[in-house]
């Protein structure tokens, strides 16, 4: 692609507080105050104090799942050696990488791709995928998700495959007192945590959906005492997962098993196992699972369903447990608001961390962060969260009546949020609903918003837009879309205050189409349908753009798609609206939607299968200029509101997908769009700015900040500082430094 990296614009992470899944810790083995943690959509991060704050290490990252990590290992001989796997599965094809470190972090190195992981799967939380020997320096124990067993002798330089290939391997253990004793753990079908998202399918249905194939419902735990050269299974067990494996410390014939079943125990080194009934609530998933160096105590979580904080201990091997506590408010302290009570911090716990050398440290973590306790687990400190900012995001964009430093975003799992100080921290509008997918904030009446929100990842689906009148303080619901559906997007007319559109997306047959409310949002009527006979969904190719192309992970449809860019009204010409379909066409209305005309015949729809629209935007300074964003094709432009087209990034040949768009800044003559590096089409992660209407660009975006997946763009109005909005990553800024210049090609 076009374009090289300006050094005048520097990048810093704005603050959120966590908001994403950490699905790992591990320490440095000689200095408990170095921490790493991994995520499963945001890379890998390093503490150096503790767990107070965080930093993001991607440096060497360029793919897209190379953010999916699934696996963090630090060498015992050398722990500025670190490795670490990532991968996911697209088009029914698991895939992954494995990335080397020898500097802590700092810089990562591709080492191969015959290894796969599923770093957003069903086996995300599973401990570990790579592990170092703690006897014999060099050796290196991997497993993939399908592809076997896999060996290294020279930390992690080169990986030879050691059988076991077809098993769907949840984690692999060296034995951290018998040298050369390796295990390797599978997990069962229905054992998956997905599956429950797929109501009413059958098992192989489930495990297609979740692009897998039916391998057998034995959870198995195989052993080697050769180092890798064979493999003697132990024993296997029918409908269940193997999730984390322990060590006793006085008994090296004593294994702890975390499982979808239960916590289990084995006392002749897993050739057999029992429930752990005593104290636990049984047959649920476990995936955390720590055993104490200092007086080998077992530490195991419920890994969701559970209220509190779920932890529980046992200090007689596995015969009896106790929950730690029974937590209040008051045991909680520096958390980011959002966290109202120890549930929030207990739900779907990953990980317990007890590091060597510090007695009476605990770490837990789990979808928002990682929390720290001094005193045993009697109380948790979340230090903010600070620095891992994993959130996913939708879409952004600036305020739009020139109120400088004010940023809008539509975050999952999250209400949208706002900045007000130019972007470096956000605060939730808590007065709109969770879930919020879309946004539109008035330029003709201070503090109304109109909001779309709801969830159609989960296959329940509610969907709605409700209105509010105060900056989002309250709000209430003005239209329901039972069933299926999804607030694509929401514009504001420019010239006719009160009126605002609405795309939703599901069946064609039923209530998605374009909507029109002229009464501040309390109403809403469909419109015309703009689309062909042939749709009979919105999106055409429905399955292809929510599950394969744009979302953030297999078997989680319509996450982190992006959203709210494929409508924009035209604001010179009165009752003029552009819509946009991702591989249908581009379609106008010049008379407020009672016709409709597609003006895309000259766009590159239909290149290629990737070739996707995915964002419309109008100028607000040039009547008649229009701007389309694709996947793959890059950004075109239009300068008689839509009758003609032509290229202008990039001009040669190159794969680029304009993932985000934005127009405007202190001039008005700026364009700024993000590239990310889709799995299915790749291309480098990039940020483009022009300041003088796509004459020249200029690539601002840091590649030290690996393969980032932007979702969301913006400039500010007079600063002219960029905001960002990540699939996983969570919220950028960046702005000129005040030397150097800017380098235009």
């Amino acid at each position: 692609m076009e374009g090289s990296l300006s050094e005048s614009w520097s990048w810093t992470q704005a603050k959120f507080g966590g908001g994403g899944y950490i699905t790992g810790l591990t320490c440095d083995p000689t200095n408990p105050e170095i921490l790493y943690a991994r995520c499963d959509v945001a890379g890998a991060f390093r503490s150096v104090n503790g767990g107070e704050s965080w930093t993001i290490i991607n440096n060497g990252m360029t793919a897209k799942h190379h953010h999916l990590t699934q696996a963090l290992a630090v060498s015992p001989f050398n722990p500025k050696i670190l490795l670490r796997g990532s991968g996911d599965a697209r088009d029914h094809k698991t895939f992954g990488s494995i990335h080397r470190s020898n500097d802590g972090g700092d810089q990562w190195s591709f080492i191969t791709d015959a290894v796969d992981f599923s770093g957003n799967g069903a086996t995300r939380t599973s401990k570990e995928m790579i592990d170092f020997s703690p006897l014999e320096e060099g050796f290196v124990l991997a497993g993939g998700y399908s592809t076997g067993a896999w060996i290294s002798r020279d930390n992690g330089e080169i990986f030879s495959s050691s059988g076991l290939e077809g098993e769907r391997i949840g984690l692999v253990k060296c034995h951290p007192h018998k040298r050369p004793v390796l295990y390797a753990a599978t997990i069962g079908d229905s054992a998956l945590r997905c599956l429950n998202y797929y109501p009413g399918m059958t098992l192989a249905e489930k495990l297609d959906a979740h692009h897998d194939t039916p391998r057998g419902d034995m959870g198995r735990l195989y052993a080697s005492t050769d180092n890798g050269t064979s493999w003697e299974l132990l024993c296997e067990l029918a409908g269940t997962g193997f999730y984390h494996l322990g060590f006793d410390p006085g008994d090296e014939s004593i294994l702890y098993a975390a499982t979808n079943r239960g916590m289990l125990v084995s006392r002749n080194g897993g050739r057999s196992f029992e429930m752990c009934t005593n104290g636990l609530p049984p047959d649920t998933l476990y995936a955390a699972l720590a055993v104490s160096a200092h007086d080998g105590a077992v530490y195991a979580s419920v890994c969701f369903d559970h209220p509190g904080i779920p932890i529980y201990r046992s200090t007689d091997q596995g015969k009896s447990w106790a929950l730690l506590k029974e937590y209040t408010n008051d045991d909680l302290s520096d958390f980011p608001p959002y966290i109202k009570s120890p549930s929030d911090i207990g739900v779907s716990i990953s990980t317990i961390l007890t590091p060597p050398g510090k007695p009476g440290t605990m770490y837990i973590s789990n979808y928002f962060g990682v929390s720290k306790s001094i005193d045993g687990g009697q109380t948790w400190c979340g230090h903010q969260f600070r620095g891992t900012e994993t959130l996913c995001g939708e879409s952004m964009f600036s305020e739009p009546v020139n109120h400088s430093g004010t940023v809008y975003i539509d975050i999952c799992d999250h209400p949208p949020a706002r900045s007000t100080d130019f972007g470096e921290s956000y605060h939730l509008l808590e007065g709109l609903p969770g879930e919020g997918v879309s946004l539109v904030v008035s330029r003709h009446r201070h503090d109304f918003m109109v909001c779309g929100y709801g969830r159609k990842r989960r296959f329940t689906g509610r969907a709605a837009i409700c209105v509010s009148d105060d900056g989002g303080k309250t709000s209430h619901e003005t239209k329901l879309f039972k069933g299926k559906y999804y607030v694509q997007a929401l514009r504001e007319d420019y010239l006719s205050p009160g009126v605002f559109y609405a795309m939703i997306e599901g069946s064609l047959s039923t209530e998605a189409g374009i909507y029109c409310s002229c009464d501040w949002g309390e109403t809403w009527n469909p419109m015309a349908n703009p689309f062909p006979a042939r749709m009979q969904t919105l999106p055409h190719r429905e399955k292809w753009i929510d599950d394969e192309l744009l979302n953030i992970a297999v078997n989680q449809r319509k996450n982190v798609c992006g959203n709210n860019q494929l409508m924009a009204v035209d604001p010179h010409e009165q009752g003029t609206l552009y819509v946009g379909e991702w591989t249908e066409g581009l379609f106008k209305t010049s008379d407020g939607g009672k016709t409709w005309r597609d003006i895309g015949q000259a766009l590159p729809f239909g290149n290629d299968r990737t070739s996707v629209l995915v964002a419309v935007k109008s100028d607000e300074k040039r009547p008649g200029v229009v701007y389309v964003g694709f996947i793959r094709e890059g950004l075109w432009r239009s300068e008689d509101s839509g009758e003609s087209w032509e290229k202008i990034f990039p001009l040669d040949g190159s794969i680029c997908n304009v993932s985000a768009l934005a127009l405007g800044g202190s001039n008005g003559e700026s364009v700024l769009f993000a590239s990310e590096p889709l799995d299915l089409c790749w291309c480098p992660s990039t940020v483009m700015l022009s300041q003088d209407y796509g004459a020249t660009w200029n690539n601002i975006y840091d590649p030290h900040m690996g393969a980032i997946c932007w979702k969301g763009i913006a400039l500010d109005a007079k600063t002219d500082r960029v905001y960002g909005l990540t699939g996983g990553n969570g919220l950028f800024y960046a702005e000129a430094s005040a030397n150097g210049a800017d380098h235009a090609v």
